[in-house]
């Protein structure tokens, strides 16, 4: 068996700004994003394409063909894709949607949250037939909501409560099981916590709190696999090592940490036996759920750079 590892380059917004997004494969992941203490880094091309074999072997690259979809100049900080239904948010222009099957460029509705620093998109399924929006944010200074909810685009609705600035500054990364037949709990990353929140309830609370060197940068479920949760970021004085498993929806961790800070995680398996991370400039690969780790990449990369993105798509 073999699996396609895609990854996306972060560079600061000075550099490049926009959305660009290698159209043949949007449906098959969620593109995040990434940001820094000191800056907004903001993703704008897909940077390589990695042939994984988990028989061992060199992995084979290649640039693939990309097409632009629009909002060039937003500072588009990260996109969700559910079913045909494509989500982008931005800083400070709000958050767009529009339908797959519609890309071109004029076809991006506001949604809204426009003068937000919008950090994380999660579109999802929402009752039987619907869909939602859920959006992260970098709140201005004096403001404590962290999260919006928008029904079917239609504007949106604080649905915050829980999240404190006590433990959190920003909310990095968002993910879940939306369908009620899989529990519908929905995660969010930022801060120093890790939160959950119930289907049918609008508290999160936290279910890891990391020291006051952490930091819970990137969560990833699957519906696919229901109850199999990673999150991770940074731990302890250095900050470089985080990474965690729970098999029951984020009632009990697991620490399965690489050597170093990651900034993006995927995994394949019912209990998440294979596992990639992107680690700084690197990328990393368990085939064992995290008992061992080894580097399958490794880029130069320009002005501090790093790999924030990996999607496994197993082919």
């Amino acid at each position: 068996m073999r699996y396609v590892l895609k990854s996306l380059r972060v560079c600061q917004p000075e550099y490049l700004h926009g959305s660009l997004v290698d159209r043949r494969r949007i449906s098959a992941a969620s593109v995040k994003r990434s940001i820094s203490s000191s800056s907004l880094l903001v993703f704008v091309t897909i940077f390589l394409s990695i042939l994984v074999f988990l028989g061992g072997g060199p992995p084979a690259r290649g640039q693939e063909h990309l097409e632009y979809l629009g909002l060039q100049g937003f500072d588009v900080t990260s996109l969700g894709v559910y079913g045909d239904i494509v989500a982008a948010g931005t800083v400070n222009h709000g958050v767009f949607w529009q339908s797959e099957s519609s890309l071109p460029d004029e076809e991006w509705v506001l949604a809204g949250l426009t003068g937000h620093e919008v950090l994380s998109v999660y579109p999802h399924k929402s009752g039987p037939v619907g869909w939602a929006i859920g959006a992260g944010v970098w709140p201005a200074e004096g403001d404590t909501v962290f999260f919006y909810c928008s029904y079917m685009g239609q504007g949106f609705e604080v649905c915050s409560d829980g999240i404190t600035p006590d433990l959190t500054w920003a909310i990095t990364d968002l993910d879940g099981f939306p369908d009620p037949s899989v529990c519908g709990e929905t995660y969010a990353a930022g801060g120093w916590a890790l939160y959950r929140r119930n289907f049918g309830s609008p508290i999160w609370e936290p279910v890891y709190i990391t020291s006051v060197e952490g930091n819970v940068y990137t969560v990833q479920a699957h519906d696919s696999t229901p109850g199999v949760v990673l999150a991770g970021g940074g731990e302890g004085i250095t900050g470089m090592y985080f990474l965690i498993k729970s098999l029951d929806f984020g009632d009990t961790w697991e620490d399965i940490s690489p050597p170093g800070f990651v900034f993006d995680v995927d995994f394949v398996g019912e209990q998440a036996e294979t596992i990639f991370v992107a680690v700084g400039t690197a990328v990393h690969r368990s085939v064992d759920g995290g008992d061992s780790w080894e580097e399958v990449f490794t880029a130069q990369l320009p002005n501090g750079d790093f790999i924030s993105e990996v999607i496994i798509a197993p082919e």
